[in-house]
């Protein structure tokens, strides 16, 4: 509820007071009516212009239902700034304007400027919203725009926006059925798409979204851009983030419900359309069928890792199985040496081999360089070396037994 409606009621409820007041005390008869009757005149009249029709004010009175009330479209303003209509082939594909946190004060406005435009949108509403403004709702739908589900209350999902706790999945249900209900009951046909507030959203909220029928449409992420109207640009510099990176099936996420972003979107809209123009590109309700951006996976898909600035997460990307080792044949003989092959001396020894590589300390030291006895020729006649205390002796090439010493 707004702060012009919060101070209406507040005027209602001390008119009314005044007037019993004034009933039942010594004032006369006829200038009680006569005062009765300026005060419903100019209730009624500042009823209009809080809520935009006297449709709210009967509903909460009980004199209508909320469902007959959203029958009664509010009528739009003249549009906000003037610009040129989409008009172009559409040669080079399509893209989708969609606004978040409705709807609000500015929204009728948006769609003064979108119908000048000949642009529809996505709305993806505010169910607590949705209940107390029903005759914007109904000016939606009147307009051709396609209604969205944005959760009852505004709540981050994930709780990484707003430093809170993760909502569970019983809590993100019910925030998703309760805003269905309210949109459903102001008029509007039942969302089959839904934006989680914040962008903040991962693979289990978006699993309750689909068992009741809602299909998610994130806010970012890749062909889809988030126009930041809610940081304080300008239009000019709303038109300037967006217009280089439209293509085919380009998502942009703006906010009509943002009492500080709706005028520079809508003074921003203009530009984004002129340069669709100059581009051949042309304007779309019909959201692909994979929204989300790689934040989220779609069924079927594992997008690459990474998480959403406003706290989504994402499942790690999928590896391709890393290629068994090769291994020996079942008949290769165990390398001569007892290690595997192609590894330096002291390697591991490949399995099944029993002759480790001798230690560096017991290698037999080299002959001295000032020797002049010639190293023995590997042959059979050659004497073995004798044996040393520190150094073992090598075994013999010969077949003879060897010789069991002098005791």
């Amino acid at each position: 509820m707004s702060p012009l409606q919060m101070c209406w009621l507040a005027v209602t409820g001390a008119t009314i007071v005044f007037l019993i007041v004034a009933a039942v005390s010594a004032l006369p008869k006829m200038k009680a009516a006569y005062t009765a009757g300026i005060s419903s005149i100019f209730l009624a009249a500042s009823g209009i212009t809080a809520f935009g029709s006297l449709a709210p004010l009967l509903s909460v009175a009980g004199l209508t239902s909320p469902a007959s009330a959203a029958a009664a479209p509010l009528r739009l303003p003249p549009p906000p700034v003037p610009g040129a209509p989409l008009a172009n082939d559409a040669s080079a594909g399509k893209v989708v304007f969609t606004f978040d946190d409705g709807p609000d004060e500015h929204t009728p406005a948006v769609l003064a400027e979108l119908n000048a435009l000949h642009v529809k949108g996505v709305f993806f509403l505010i169910g607590e919203k949705a209940a107390a403004h029903p005759e914007i709702v109904a000016a939606e739908v009147a307009n051709g725009e396609v209604i969205g589900n944005h959760t009852w209350n505004h709540p981050s999902l994930t709780g990484k926006a707003t430093g809170t706790r993760p909502l569970s999945q019983a809590q993100v249900r019910d925030q998703l059925a309760r805003a269905n209900a309210a949109i459903v009951t102001a008029g509007a046909p039942e969302p089959s798409l839904w934006r989680p507030p914040y962008g903040g959203v991962n693979a289990a909220d978006v699993a309750t979204a689909r068992t009741l029928g809602l299909r998610v449409v994130l806010d970012s992420g890749t062909n889809i851009i988030d126009s930041n109207d809610w940081d304080g640009l300008s239009a000019q510099q709303i038109a300037a983030r967006v217009d280089p990176r439209l293509r085919d099936g380009t998502i942009i996420a703006f906010h009509d419900g943002l009492k500080t972003a709706a005028p520079t979107t809508i003074g921003a809209l203009p530009l984004i359309v002129a340069y669709m123009n100059a581009h051949h590109l042309g304007a779309t309700t019909a959201v692909r069928p994979d929204a989300t951006g790689g934040v989220v996976p779609y069924p079927g898909t594992r997008p690459a890792g990474g998480t959403h600035p406003a706290g989504g997460t994402t499942l790690p990307p999928r590896r391709p199985p890393l290629p068994a080792a090769p291994q020996p044949a079942a008949s290769s003989p165990a390398p001569a040496t007892g290690t595997e092959p192609g590894t330096p001396t002291g390697a591991r020894t490949a399995p099944g081999t029993t002759a480790p590589a001798p230690a560096p300390s017991t290698r037999p030291p080299a002959p001295p360089p000032s020797t002049t006895t010639p190293a023995p020729a590997p042959s059979t006649t050659s004497p073995a070396p004798k044996p040393t205390a520190s150094t073992p002796a090598p075994a013999t090439t010969s077949t003879a037994p060897a010789p069991t010493g002098g005791q």
